[in-house]
C-alpha cells in the first residue's frame, strides 16, 4: 500500500475517534539535530523514535522519548528484561516490514500500520 493510501487511513481513523490533528511536512531525519530546525516553532515537548530490536530478532520496540534524553541501549535491555547487550537498532528492511516506514521516517503513529502485539 503506498505512503498517501496509509496516510490517508490513519487521518481517517483518527478524526473518526475525533482527534484533531495538525501535520508539519519536513525531510526525512535522523538525529535530533536535524529535526529540530522542522519543529521547533511548535509548542509542546520534542520527542525521538528509536525502532529497536532484540538480538536475535524476535521482539521489537518503538521507543519514544523527550528529545532531550539520552538512551542507554544497554540500561534499557535490562528495564526490558532482554539482557544487557542484546538490544540494538532494527534495520530499514524491519521497519518498512513491521511499520510500512524506512529509516528517518519512525513514529508512534506508524504503529496504525503493526498488526502484531503490541504493548504500552
Amino acid at each position: 500500500m503506498a505512503g498517501s493510501d496509509l496516510r490517508a487511513q490513519l487521518e481517517a481513523y483518527l478524526k473518526e475517534l475525533h482527534i484533531d490533528t495538525v501535520c508539519v511536512e519536513h525531510p526525512e531525519v535522523f538525529t535530533v539535530e536535524e529535526m529540530m530546525p522542522h519543529v521547533q516553532h511548535l509548542s509542546g515537548a520534542h520527542s525521538k523514535n528509536l525502532f529497536l530490536k532484540d538480538k536475535k530478532k524476535k521482539s521489537f520496540w518503538l521507543v519514544t522519548v523527550l528529545h532531550d534524553t539520552q538512551v542507554n541501549l544497554n540500561d534499557l535491555a535490562k528495564k526490558l528484561n532482554v539482557g544487557s547487550g542484546n538490544l540494538r537498532f532494527a534495520d530499514e528492511a524491519a521497519m518498512v516490514e513491521k511499520l510500512k516506514v524506512g529509516q528517518g521516517c519512525a513514529t508512534p503513529l506508524a504503529l496504525f500500520c503493526d498488526g502484531g502485539d503490541r504493548k504500552s
